[in-house]
Order: structure tokens, then sequence, then C-alpha cells
């Protein structure tokens, strides 16, 4: 039997598919319990704060069945934030010199019950934050941010890169507009 990490990028979108499903409320209790993991999983590394952020942290909006965690550091040990939550069985998915993204409940057989991105990051790098707290705030955004992910789930069902792509300038838009909130 293949491991995930034998599996070509082909291959994990065809386990993995984008798949988008009603708002369902269990995320919140989800986020909570993963977040308290985390906080274990971390001591000693000087956490700013975890955030729920994603499709999955808004009210009655389809989303894909993944929580997404954002942890953010105020001094950065990237490594071994990494290191610590690899040797728990997390994988990596990407990573860069100041950010990394690892998944839980991804397997060999598809996606287990429960399904989460951690994204790790420094105090001040978190756009998604912005992003969330707008369109908590309209609805009317939301609305469309699910309208638009749906059309962009069926074209890209099996190639979650173009699905996310396909996001970046509707995000941006919302991300400044969140900005320019605060100010």
């Amino acid at each position: 039997m293949k491991d995930l990490k034998d599996l070509s990028l082909e291959e994990l979108w065809q386990l993995f598919p984008i798949e988008l499903v009603k708002h369902k409320n269990i995320w919140k209790e989800q986020f909570n319990r993963e977040s308290e993991l985390l906080k274990k999983h971390f001591i000693n590394l000087n956490i700013k704060s975890i955030e729920h952020i994603g499709s999955t942290a808004l009210p009655d909006i389809y989303a894909k069945d993944i929580v997404d965690v954002l942890v953010l550091f105020n001094e950065y040990s990237l490594d071994e934030a990494i290191l610590r939550l690899t040797k728990k069985g997390y994988i990596l998915m990407n990573q860069t010199e100041t950010r990394a993204t690892l998944n839980k409940g991804y397997t060999i057989s598809g996606f287990a019950e429960e399904v989460f991105h951690i994204h790790l990051r420094i105090k001040d790098d978190a756009p998604e934050i912005f992003f969330r707290d707008y369109l908590l705030t309209d609805l009317e955004a939301r609305k469309k941010y699910e309208a638009f992910k749906l059309d962009l789930a069926k074209k890209y069902k099996h190639h979650r890169d173009n699905y996310t792509d396909n996001k970046t300038d509707f995000i941006s838009y919302y991300t400044n507009l969140g900005k320019e909130n605060i100010k």
C-alpha cells in the first residue's frame, strides 16, 4: 500500500477533491478542541494567539469540511513548531522561511472524520484575520464568496491549486477592506 508521500499531486487531488458542504456548527467545537491540543504541543513557544480562519469560521456558508487554524507566535521557532507537530502525526504541506502549513486528517483512504489545516506564522502575518472579520460583518460579501467558491468547486474539483489561485483576487479585495475598517 502506498503512503501519501508516494502519491503524485494529481493522485492527491483525486483522493482529496474540493467538496463544499453546508455550514456545520461542529466546526467551532472542532476548532476549540484542536486549539487546546495545539497549546499543549507548543508549550514554551510563545504563542500570541490561535485563530479560527477560513470558511468554516464563517456562519451559514458552504465550506470544505476542513477547519483552518492559524497559530501566531510572538517569537518564531518555525522548525521547532514543525518538528513538534510532525512528531504528533501532522503532515507538512508547505513551508517557506516565515510560514508553514500542516494538515491533520489526511489518510491514504481519503479524509478522516475531522480534518485540519494548521497555519504557522509570526505575530503580524495574519491577513486571513482581516478577511474573516470583514466577512463576518458583511453578509452580502459572505454570500458572494460562497457563490464564487461553489462555482470554483465545480470547475476545479480535482485541482486544488487552481481552486485556491482563483480565489486570490477576491480574498485580497476583501482583506484590504478589512484592513481599512480598522484604521
